[in-house]
């Protein structure tokens, strides 16, 4: 039986560059398919993966209490992936590369001023 010298690490970065086209940089948080036919469900505005810098400025508001949910209950704990709205106006976390697209979990985040 043959055995490869190749890792499971570097065979999913082969995989990805091949099947996804995804930049080795950052990777994207959702399949660039799924990314392409996502919406926010309560405006329909398409949405978009955040950058480093924007996960910053959300991180740091969300660290002040400053930003809520649009249950009105405040967002206690950073993001690490999220998806926000071309408007700038919602963002919704991406846990274990799964967007949450929950209209009530969305992050309001238009007072930050996000930069698509």
């Amino acid at each position: 039986m043959k055995h490869c010298n190749v890792t499971l690490p570097t065979k999913l970065v082969y995989w990805r560059i091949r099947y996804t086209r995804q930049p080795i940089g950052r990777p994207m948080p959702v399949d660039r398919k799924l990314l392409d036919i996502l919406c926010c469900p309560t405006t329909k505005v398409p949405v978009r993966p955040l950058s480093k810098d924007q996960i910053q400025q959300i991180n740091a508001a969300i660290e002040q209490r400053e930003l809520k949910y649009f249950d009105k209950t405040v967002v206690d704990s950073p993001i690490k992936d999220g998806l926000i709205t071309e408007n700038g106006e919602r963002v919704y976390r991406v846990d274990d590369g799964i967007p949450i697209m929950l209209e009530d979990q969305a992050i309001f985040v238009k007072p930050l001023d996000l930069r698509i």
